[in-house]
């Protein structure tokens, strides 16, 4: 059973093979995940002090939400139609 949307397939066709690929925290050590996270941690707030005086306290915020709602756009992959999104 595959799903479509507008004659195309969704990349979220059922795979008819046992075999899955391991998921990133699988093929990843932990300690990648705390490096990256502590880089952002810091690297994060370090930009906003610096943007503070060219767009305000109310700009930072906003740039900082729409970053985190790209990243999360393209992390789960929201350009794909509805029908495909996996559950």
């Amino acid at each position: 059973m595959a799903f479509s949307y507008a004659g195309r397939f969704c990349h979220a066709t059922p795979v008819m093979s046992s075999v899955k690929a391991p998921h990133l925290s699988g093929r990843v050590p932990p300690q990648v995940f705390f490096a990256v996270s502590a880089v952002f941690h810091y690297l994060g707030p370090a930009f906003a002090v610096t943007l503070f005086e060219h767009v305000g306290v109310f700009g930072v915020t906003w740039l900082r939400i729409a970053g985190a709602a790209v990243v999360f756009a393209v992390w789960l992959r929201l350009w794909r139609p509805v029908a495909c999104w996996p559950g």
